[in-house]
């Protein structure tokens, strides 16, 4: 028979958190309440994938990340929350993407291993089955890819920007403008428009993630859109479906 431990074992709580509710391409998306804190990437995702208690009725949820396109719709419904307590102090994650040779594809898809997939001839496959929408192409999953020539780099206007094809990708729109994020670069909250940065083109195909912040250029504030390769900044996940009511 097993030997029986006596005394007292310590209670194990869950973390406590809200949840915010958003529209997002006519549904309904529900993220957890503030964003995870800054850290490193990976930690992140272990924190997303953690036990967390929200009330009676959802008394153990957890998180996934989300994709670009999901993230800056979260930023959308509240511009001026995020800009005081997301962008002025660090930056916002919205997700991966991979810079290749011709262009930039945004939310790469994962292989049997649930890694990314980085080679630019498989990801280019992956364009076969996407749609072409104007000068960009839009597959599953917000899957996307933007040639080089379709956007700028470097400061400029917000309509420069958002009538870009990184910002029509990362939004995920089928439309000729990124009307989600014309609304968190609108002149409303940065005054100096846009500055887009690390997204070059590279001859072998790197894996980088691409983070929403306030730059300070010329003593002034403008929205800065960076792709790098590690940020340890505030990051959104997104309610795990078996998790929803």
């Amino acid at each position: 028979m097993a030997e029986v431990e006596y005394g007292i074992t310590n209670a194990k709580p869950l973390h406590p958190i809200s949840l915010l509710r958003v529209p997002h391409q006519g549904r309904r998306l529900t993220v957890g309440f503030p964003p995870f804190e800054p850290e490193d990437y990976q930690m992140v995702g272990r924190n997303m994938r953690d036990r967390y208690f929200h009330s009676n009725e959802l008394p153990e949820v957890s998180f996934e990340e989300l994709t670009t396109a999901e993230s800056i719709s979260v930023v959308a419904y509240d511009v001026a929350n995020a800009k005081a307590r997301i962008f002025h102090p660090s930056l916002l994650r919205l997700g991966p993407i991979v810079s290749a040779s011709e262009g930039i594809f945004v939310n790469p898809p994962k292989d049997q291993l649930g890694k990314f997939i980085l080679d630019g001839d498989r990801l280019k496959k992956r364009l076969n089955k996407a749609e072409k929408v104007g000068k960009v192409w839009l597959g599953e999953k917000d899957f996307g890819f933007a040639p080089y020539e379709t956007f700028k780099l470097g400061p400029q206007t917000t309509d420069e920007f958002v009538f870009g094809g990184l910002a029509i990708i990362l939004e995920h729109t089928c439309g000729d403008k990124a009307e989600k994020l014309a609304i968190i670069a609108s002149p409303e909250f940065f005054q100096n428009g846009v500055s887009v940065e690390g997204f070059d083109g590279t001859e072998k195909s790197i894996l980088k993630y691409v983070s929403l912040n306030s730059g300070r250029q010329n003593d002034d504030w403008r929205l800065m859109v960076r792709g790098g390769y590690f940020y340890d900044g505030y990051k959104f996940g997104k309610l795990k479906q078996r998790d929803k009511r």
